[in-house]
């Protein structure tokens, strides 16, 4: 007897912790969508991924949020490296980080990331420079390939230059990090479109090039990273597997709000059929 009244008050109390956290969690909701959206932009699958495994149960799924940055190394690599040239050490100083310390220190140990918030530009000038880098690319690989054509490797890297180019134009995500901040009102008065530019909050650090001396920072990733699509919107997704190689075939409308949380206010098929 003693033990079924311990067992029950056991349950009792786990589904207590059980409602009162999904009102938590309801209430963080509400607030989130009340007033106006700090951020609204229409993404595609270019922007918002499918997953790897296909997901034949009856609820929703989460498309991961893909966004590149700009940065040194882009010559020979797709920018996925979230290491932006921007990310300086006077830009690192301004998020708070002791980067003197940590070049002085004797044995730099590592630091802990902040969360901040990250600008996100859609399909804006920091695209357009990748595409024109990417355009760059290709011509110095083929011109390189032309003038030995009996090169295996010349011709390897030509082809490596033609299907990133062809990435770049038909698949590549156009989300590119492009700032960031402490705050989020000075960041909105700089980047006042609130449909080409997300202000969503990310974690940033630093790491130590031991041989330099120098510090550089990156986006360790997005506070949010995966955007859940509610059951009501999955429908046109059914059947659709990840294919990196395909023209966009959805898009999806993003509001974020007062706590910088998204949620989904449509979804849509497009270029299925092409």
């Amino acid at each position: 007897m003693k033990f079924f009244k311990s067992s029950l008050g056991l349950f009792t109390i786990a589904f207590l912790v059980l409602i009162i956290t999904n009102v938590i969690v309801l209430i963080g909701v509400n607030l989130n969508r009340t007033g106006v959206p700090t951020s609204s932009v229409v993404l595609s699958e270019r922007e918002l991924r499918l997953p790897y495994y296909s997901n034949e149960e009856n609820s929703g799924i989460s498309l991961g949020v893909v966004f590149r940055v700009i940065n040194k190394e882009y010559k020979n690599n797709y920018s996925y490296y979230k290491s932006p040239s921007w990310l300086d050490t006077k830009s690192l100083k301004d998020l708070g980080f002791d980067v003197d310390r940590c070049i002085n220190s004797k044995y730099p140990k590592t630091t802990i990331a902040k969360e901040v918030f990250v600008v996100l530009e859609n399909d804006g000038q920091a695209y357009q420079k990748s595409l024109k880098l990417a355009q760059e690319y290709l011509i110095e690989k083929e011109l390189s390939y032309n003038g030995n054509k009996n090169d295996k490797q010349l011709k390897n890297s030509y082809d490596k230059a033609k299907k990133r180019l062809y990435r770049e134009k038909l698949s590549e995500s156009r989300l590119f990090a492009i700032d960031a901040g402490l705050e989020y009102k000075n960041l909105r008065k700089r980047y006042n479109n609130n449909q080409k530019y997300l202000i969503v909050r990310g974690l940033v650090n630093i790491r130590y090039d031991k041989t330099k001396k120098t510090v550089s920072g990156y986006i360790q990733n997005l506070s949010i990273q995966q955007i859940h699509i509610p059951l009501i919107h999955k429908t046109p997704l059914d059947g659709l597997s990840n294919d990196i190689d395909k023209k966009p075939r959805y898009e999806v409308k993003l509001d974020y709000g007062s706590r910088y949380e998204p949620w989904v206010v449509s979804l849509s098929l497009v270029n299925l059929y092409e």
